[in-house]
């Protein structure tokens, strides 16, 4: 496995040897598995998929997540945590 930090990948081409990488500042090289984590608006994903606005697909989700320090000394990972069909509500719920 390599990892390259530092450099900027600028062309991606697959074929049946593997994916050929272009970088900005190393050579080509060829991999089995290119992993992009470069973040929501991803070169590596534009150079793929293609613009941003044709690869990505909204679903009507969103989620959110964090981390704090637990000052209060909690024992439990969530205040007030309940089984998750607890907190069911809508229609067809009883």
């Amino acid at each position: 496995m390599r990892y390259v930090f530092d450099d900027s990948i600028n062309a991606v081409e697959q074929d049946a040897d593997g994916v050929r990488v272009g970088f900005e500042r190393a050579a080509p090289d060829t991999y089995d598995l290119v992993v992009g984590a470069d973040g929501i608006y991803s070169v590596v994903r534009r150079l793929v998929f293609g613009p941003h606005g044709e690869a990505v697909r909204h679903l009507g989700m969103s989620g959110v997540g964090f981390s704090a320090p637990n000052r209060l000394s909690l024992d439990r990972r969530a205040l007030g945590a309940q089984p998750w069909a607890s907190h069911r509500s809508g229609p067809n719920t009883s």
